[in-house]
């Protein structure tokens, strides 16, 4: 029924910014930290690739080539080659944790999603994946994942905070709770558009 649709334009809905539509293509000369280490990249692994950024986080958003040979296709292995390209993909604060979820190995292909979090709190919709096909790295990118300053600090308990929700909304008459209140990053698109800020 109508009634169960939550308009998109409602002020209390919280989504992540988009991504898809803000990638755009590597300059080959580009003067930004993201440039220099994708010539890096390309300089060491060959050019037959091609890549593309969210100008929001400075990060490679999804990258596609030939190939990497890899020594092996487990989390421990591809968590080495994220380290080595941590100037493309990485934060600079935080952790990339296996999502073991959302990973998949089918047949020849195998796909690892790392999920993003600051001293323990998820950033939500954000990630890192890498995809092989044949022991080989054939794809890579990003999702929200930049710069931070944030340092996560719970300052009201899950009970308060399901309060101020409730009192908030004026749904508390008839709200249900699907599960406890968590603490989390949240990525937000900067006023001026350029760039991403995140809060808690």
């Amino acid at each position: 029924s109508t009634a169960d649709v939550v308009s998109t334009t409602d002020p209390r809905q919280l989504d992540p910014p988009p991504v898809a539509d803000r990638m755009i293509p590597l300059v080959a000369d580009e003067d930004s930290a993201v440039g220099r280490a994708a010539r890096r990249f390309v300089a060491q692994h060959g050019a037959a690739w091609r890549l593309r950024v969210d100008p929001r986080t400075g990060r490679v958003a999804f990258a596609q080539g030939s190939g990497i040979p890899m020594p092996g296709t487990d989390a421990q292995t591809v968590a080495r080659f994220l380290h080595e390209h941590r100037a493309m993909l990485g934060p600079t604060a935080g952790e990339l944790n296996l999502n073991d979820q959302v990973s998949r190995a089918r047949g020849p292909l195998t796909t690892l999603h790392y999920d993003w979090s600051i001293d323990g709190v998820p950033v939500e919709g954000a990630a890192v994946f890498v995809r092989l096909h044949s022991g080989r790295i054939t794809q890579f990118g990003s999702r929200f994942v930049g710069d931070v300053d944030v340092r996560p600090r719970q300052e009201i308990s899950a009970e308060r905070a399901r309060q101020v929700l409730l009192e908030y909304s004026g749904d508390g008459e008839t709200a249900r709770m699907l599960r406890e209140p968590t603490l989390i990053v949240m990525p937000f698109e900067r006023a001026d558009a350029d760039g991403l800020e995140y809060r808690m």
